[in-house]
């Protein structure tokens, strides 16, 4: 054999040898890229498409304001009595308080000559979603109206994007109310 058909033999086995841990190489690569891809973007869809706060069924939405990005105000009618909606919020993990005598045996209290709406319940909870979190509070009241609305209630959700629940400040009371 010649020197040159020799060295070409070598380049050959070597070429061979390396191209096995070539490959393997650049699957760890497409590995690892995969693992991160997926990973943000599930954090690039929750930034995009915060969840929802949690609602119940057979609900009319009334109006809906931004009032900035990731903080939403919504008003709900529902054909439920007040009572009902108070309870699927304590199911949903949240923590309510209820306005003394408004739910007497799980039914809501309202006046038969009052037209207007009756506090009956502020319900409140914290929800974390990937790197984030967000606080939804629901103000219940059991409407009077002549239509088919028995409660009516106000939704708020307000995400926050460092991921940490602040303490909720209530006025009257300080930081971390009614626990």
């Amino acid at each position: 054999m010649s020197e040159a058909e020799t060295k070409s033999k070598h380049d050959e086995e070597s070429a061979n040898s390396r191209s096995p841990l070539l490959f393997v190489l650049l699957a760890g690569v497409v590995i690892v890229s995969l693992i991160i891809g997926i990973q943000a973007f599930g954090i690039l869809y929750s930034i995009v498409f915060p969840p929802l706060p949690p609602l119940p069924n057979n609900v009319t939405e009334v109006r809906h304001d931004n009032i900035a990005y990731g903080v939403d105000d919504w008003l709900y009618h529902s054909s439920s009595d007040a009572c009902d909606i108070v309870q699927f919020y304590e199911d949903a993990g949240g923590t309510c308080r209820v306005v003394a005598n408004q739910c007497v045996n799980g039914e809501a209290v309202t006046s038969s000559t009052s037209r207007s709406s009756q506090q009956v319940a502020f319900c409140t909870g914290d929800v974390t979603f990937s790197l984030f979190a967000y606080r939804w509070e629901a103000n219940i009241a059991a409407s009077s109206r002549y239509d088919d609305t028995q409660a009516e209630f106000n939704l708020l959700r307000e995400v926050f994007w460092t991921g940490a629940v602040p303490p909720r400040l209530d006025p009257k009371q300080g930081f971390e109310f009614g626990d």
